[in-house]
């Protein structure tokens, strides 16, 4: 009479009515953002990070939509972010819950982001233009996409800073990531922020330990940490100057001498 198909089936059985769960399951979603007006709450968003296609995801996603939905008492909405647009197509797919009702998650790649240019704008959302020059990095544009995420993650504490460079230098290209990085260290004085610093410094001690390496001069596992770790460029590059002499990795470490 309603026109709702039904599986083939040989056997139909009743089963418990009651629905709650007697061994408990704790579900984690990755971020829980509600949007509120005049303290009411008017929308929730689940955010997920899905790195490849897990098809368990699919099953737990529709209890995420409705336990959100029940406590916030609010619409509810999945955003699926993904690394590329496979996994968000795979994402996106409308998941049939049975008749009648069913879930359509929303799925972004960074490819999808447009294009940020703009510096002001990447001081505004930041982590927006992370995703902008990861999803763009291939672009023919690309540099100035480049010089807008340097702006707006400069507005950041240098450690979350330094997070979303390293995220993004690990997932560039060989060609788009030494692109970056030489704009980092060509145009320092751009990026004022101790996350340039510490930028500059990481090429200095790269450059340091190669000339080490090509000498012949051994380094040592606490001799590397202190170069790496060192984020003072202008002490890197008095050491960087012994070491073009020196024929053991302590002299680089030596106090100048005596005038």
């Amino acid at each position: 009479m309603l026109s709702v198909p039904v599986p083939d089936f040989d056997a139909a059985s009743t089963v418990s009515d009651t629905l709650t769960q007697h061994t408990v399951t704790e579900f984690f979603a990755d971020l829980v953002i509600t949007f509120r007006a005049e303290g009411r709450p008017v929308m929730s968003v689940i955010v997920e990070v899905q790195q490849d296609p897990k098809d368990g995801k699919r099953w737990s996603w529709p209890v995420y939509l409705a336990t959100v939905r029940k406590r916030e008492r609010c619409p509810a909405a999945l955003l699926v972010v993904c690394p590329s647009r496979t996994v968000a197509a795979w994402a996106a797919q409308p998941i049939d819950c049975g008749p009648g009702w069913g879930v359509t998650p929303l799925a972004v790649a960074p490819d999808m982001v447009p294009p940020i240019t703009d510096p002001a704008r990447a001081a505004r959302t930041p982590e927006l233009a992370v995703l902008s020059a990861l999803g763009h990095a291939d672009d023919p544009g690309r540099e100035q996409i480049f010089h807008a995420m340097l702006k707006g993650i400069d507005t950041l504490e240098p450690e979350q800073a330094a997070l979303y460079f390293d995220y993004l230098m690990q997932k560039l290209s060989a060609a788009a990531r030494q692109e970056l990085e030489a704009l980092v260290l060509t145009k320092p004085y751009e990026y004022k922020s101790d996350f340039a610093r510490r930028m500059e410094a990481r090429g200095e001690a790269r450059g340091l330990l190669m000339v080490l390496e090509v000498r012949g001069v051994e380094v040592t596992d606490a001799a590397r940490q202190r170069i790496t770790g060192c984020t003072d460029p202008e002490q890197l590059d008095r050491w960087m100057r012994r070491a073009l002499t020196v024929t053991s990795v302590e002299e680089v470490f030596a106090e100048d001498s005596p005038a």
